[in-house]
């Protein structure tokens, strides 16, 4: 399975707690300035505006979701919060 198949399954699955964009950064070039990026893929995940995890390189979807699970923890947590629950 290719990684687009695999971040498009993710976000399907963690559509109340993740929200995945694509960017090529061919298209945008300052974007990976912005973040240092100096591989491809990168993938980053922000919780609250703040980056909290990067993964670089390709992997597979248990890999991602390992390394997302405290992100996801903290968007559910804040969104319970904020009263935002299902």
């Amino acid at each position: 399975m290719t990684l687009d198949r695999v971040l498009d399954e993710i976000a399907r699955e963690s559509i109340d707690y993740l929200k995945v964009a694509h960017v090529k950064l061919d298209h945008s070039p300052n974007l990976g300035l912005w973040y240092g990026i100096r591989c491809i893929p990168t993938m980053l995940c922000f919780v609250d505006g703040e980056e909290r995890v990067g993964i670089f390189g390709t992997t597979n979807k248990e890999v991602i979701l390992s390394q997302l699970k405290l992100a996801i923890q903290l968007a559910a947590d804040a969104r319970a919060r904020f009263g935002l629950v299902q």
